[in-house]
């Protein structure tokens, strides 16, 4: 039987070889074992003994001639030797296949990763602001308030029988107010209109003193009396009108106005002696009118921050009193609530 080349020898494994290598320089990663698999392709295939020239396709054996036998024997002998050292050369050149295979597929791999570069990452977007005012809001507020209340005192019948001159008193009234508004805008390009209506506590306060009284009848002042006038702003609301323009699309600048109402409790008292004295008390809710501008800037989407500004006037209250104890004559007290206030507030836009 002839040897022959059936694709598993070292003729047959070499393009595999060959393939490898290609590939693994490509890659750019020629490691010692891929250079010594270059080196094996380069040399010449070992010749395998007792294989016939490659022309050959069998080995002609004399079968008349018994007398070779033993010689016959010897052959097939020498023939699975060179077999099993055949079997041997292709393992080898098999392993040396396989490493260069897997290096190279390494170094695709690594080349492929240097390809895709670092993951990049990116900022999530900020929050960006709203450009449309219009819709419905709501919110809370705290501030101050001041102002300037002035009590008109008066003396019946008139001032000469009562022996006490008519007078007044001025009283600086300050406090910390805080609340909560909700309003609808309407916007038109650059120009919003609304409505807006707001509740808030207050502890604007004033109170005012002078003595002693001069009585016109004794010529002459009581030592221990005196005049006196106390203010409390207990609540206030307002529903107003908003008129504004957008200078930008997240700011906004106003003007407003329109209702004002207020629970104030006024108090006065002229004590000349214990069977002299004229206390008078109002509790009302007082209504009035208001006044201010304001602007309000949204800083991010669906919420807004305010500062505003308003005068409001809850009017003028009476009182009169007669001396609880005689009955003689009468004290009239007439108030009235003026103030401002400024405050800051945070909306939230539906």
């Amino acid at each position: 039987m002839a040897g022959h080349d059936d694709g598993y020898g070292a003729a047959g494994l070499k393009p595999l070889a060959l393939s490898a290598v290609a590939h693994s320089s490509r890659d750019g990663c020629v490691s010692p074992a891929t250079h010594a698999i270059q080196m094996w392709i380069s040399q010449p295939s070992p010749s395998i003994a007792g294989r016939a020239p490659s022309g050959s396709r069998s080995l002609i054996v004399n079968e008349t001639q018994s007398s070779f036998a033993s010689g016959a024997l010897k052959s097939k002998a020498r023939f699975s030797s060179v077999r099993t050292e055949r079997r041997d050369t292709i393992g080898v050149h098999m392993k040396k296949i396989i490493l260069a295979t897997v290096l190279a597929g390494l170094c695709s791999t690594a080349a492929l990763a240097a390809d895709l570069g670092a993951r990049s990452y990116s900022k999530a977007p900020a929050m960006v602001a709203v450009s449309n005012w219009s819709g419905f809001y709501i919110g809370g507020n705290v501030g101050y308030g001041w102002g300037s209340n002035h009590t008109e005192i008066s003396y019946l019948p008139d001032p000469v029988q009562f022996g006490v001159a008519n007078t007044s008193l001025d009283s600086k009234s300050h406090g910390v107010i805080g609340g909560a508004q909700i309003g609808y805008n309407w916007q038109m390009g650059s120009l919003l209109t609304g409505l807006e209506a707001d509740i808030q506590g207050s502890g604007i306060r004033a109170s005012a003193k002078a003595g002693p009284v001069f009585n016109t009848f004794e010529l002459s002042s009581r030592p221990g009396s005196f005049i006196s006038s106390d203010q409390k702003l207990l609540w206030f609301g307002t529903v107003r009108g908003r008129l504004g323009v957008a200078i930008t699309p997240d700011l906004l600048l106003y003007g407003t106005g329109g209702l004002a109402y207020g629970q104030v409790d006024d108090s006065a008292q002229t004590f000349e002696t214990v069977t002299a004295q004229f206390p008078a008390t109002a509790n009302k809710i007082r209504i009035g009118w208001t006044a201010g501008a304001g602007a309000e800037w949204m800083f991010a989407r669906q919420w807004s921050a305010k500062v505003e500004y308003l005068y409001f006037d809850l009017g003028d209250v009476s009182a009169t009193s007669n001396n609880p104890l005689t009955g003689d004559g009468q004290a009239n007290y007439a108030w009235n609530s003026r103030d401002h206030i400024v405050r800051a507030g945070v909306n939230y836009h539906f």
